[in-house]
């Protein structure tokens, strides 16, 4: 037969459980602060690691350690305003893989996580926080996410939003909605409510609400509204005689009055 015969002499084994037996190891040395070459201070708390395991997890510490900065030559680094726990359940997560996320520490564990670029724990973070979007949170949560430049989450949130948009409206959260994030909500075409009225009443709340602030937004606001769709009686009887309206000329123009 063609090609060389097979070598009996050569067996190629493979232990499937190495890298979790070596990151048990590890993490036992770890917490019998053996081996340790690294002291992150956070708060009033210290947490010993190890510098490979940490430049492994995280490409912040890779960059700290290996990219010349100064921390690179100190056995101990101070982190300014980061919560204990969470930093100890991130390191936790370097050793072991496994964090548990809940309504208690996500608001602490993200931003560790987009500080630290784990990737993965930002996206177990968002992906804890879909599932807990109800029309009384949705809002918060996609600021929050908007803080930290989770994108998915943001969208998702929006168009959470725009779909339960009526209970949205109803909710505390939605009379201190920035005006950047409202106009995300309302300029897309699958808002779901069943009259126009809806979305006008719900902008002129949002408006009257802080009004010496937020009537110089009402255009901006208010070219969201679709105004075809309102009943010539609505547009009459409630638009045409908002002071709002009749004391600004842009608002004017984009309602046509």
């Amino acid at each position: 037969p063609d090609g060389p015969p097979p070598d009996n002499k050569v067996y190629l084994f493979t232990d499937v459980a190495h890298s979790s037996n070596i990151l048990c190891s590890l993490n036992s040395l770890r917490q019998q602060e053996d081996l340790c070459d690294m002291v992150l201070v956070v708060g009033g708390s210290t947490i010993s690691a190890h510098k490979v395991v940490l430049a492994s997890g995280s490409p912040y510490f890779r960059a700290m350690f290996t990219g010349g900065m100064s921390e690179s030559r100190q056995d101990t680094v101070t982190l300014q305003e980061l919560d204990e726990k969470a930093m100890q359940n991130m390191i936790d997560f370097f050793y072991s893989g496994k964090i548990e996320i809940s309504e208690l520490n996500v608001q602490e564990v993200l931003p560790i996580a987009c500080l630290l670029q784990v990737q993965s724990v930002q996206e177990a973070c968002c992906e804890f926080l879909k599932r807990q979007l109800s029309p009384e949170n949705c809002l918060g949560i996609c600021a929050f996410a908007d803080s930290h430049s989770c994108t998915e989450l943001v969208k998702f949130s929006d168009a959470f939003a725009r779909l339960h948009f009526v209970d949205v409206v109803q909710s505390e959260e939605f009379m201190d909605v920035p005006l950047k994030q409202l106009s995300r909500i309302l300029v897309e075409d699958d808002l779901n409510v069943h009259s126009e009225e809806r979305v006008y009443e719900a902008v002129m709340a949002w408006i009257k609400y802080d009004q010496d602030l937020r009537q110089e937004y009402a255009p901006e606001v208010l070219k969201y509204v679709r105004l075809p769709l309102l009943s010539a009686e609505f547009l009459m009887d409630r638009v045409a005689t908002e002071d709002i309206i009749r004391n600004n000329r842009l608002c004017r123009c984009v309602s046509f009055l």
